[in-house]
């Protein structure tokens, strides 16, 4: 892939990116760096890139994700409880509450693996069925399954924890 083909890919699928990217870190700054980013990994891969090619897109879908993913772990904790909160609530509305809530979301994200990181924010974030998730992440259903059973027995046994 050259320059220009870069170029147009960035213009077609680059607010798919920034999006992705957005909804992930909560912060449109942050976003409009990682999206950058994106783009020059893609071009330090671009000889295996093909523009047309249909896994251009979830190749660029998934370092994205892994880039946001990493970037969040590095975050303070409540910048974490922001992206986990439409997912694992406290029933209170009280600010200890959600504040112990987002404590809990921190620890649970920082104890995962990546794969199944990924797989719980698409699963619970971009609220992907297992087989949109096992598609783009290039695994089996079953994998993603297995994966998201671990991740939900984790958060149960980190809700319940004091």
């Amino acid at each position: 892939m050259d320059a220009q083909e870069l170029g147009e890919l960035y213009s077609r699928v680059g607010p798919v990116i920034y999006r992705r990217c957005l909804r992930l870190l909560g912060d449109r700054e942050l976003a409009r760096e990682a999206t950058q980013e994106v783009f020059v990994r893609a071009t330090r891969h671009a000889e295996r890139l093909d523009p047309g090619d249909r896994e251009c897109l979830p190749w660029l879908y998934r370092v994205a994700t892994n880039y946001c993913l990493n970037a969040l772990r590095d975050r303070p904790t409540e910048a974490l409880g922001r992206s986990f909160e439409t997912w694992l609530r406290d029933a209170s509305p009280s600010a200890e509450a959600r504040l112990l809530t987002n404590e809990r979301i921190a620890d649970l994200f920082r104890t995962l693996d990546e794969r199944t990181a990924q797989i719980a924010f698409h699963s619970f974030v971009d609220e992907m069925t297992q087989d949109e998730i096992a598609q783009i992440m290039g695994l089996s259903r079953r994998t993603v399954g297995t994966h998201l059973r671990g991740f939900l027995a984790a958060a149960q046994t980190s809700k319940g924890a004091p």
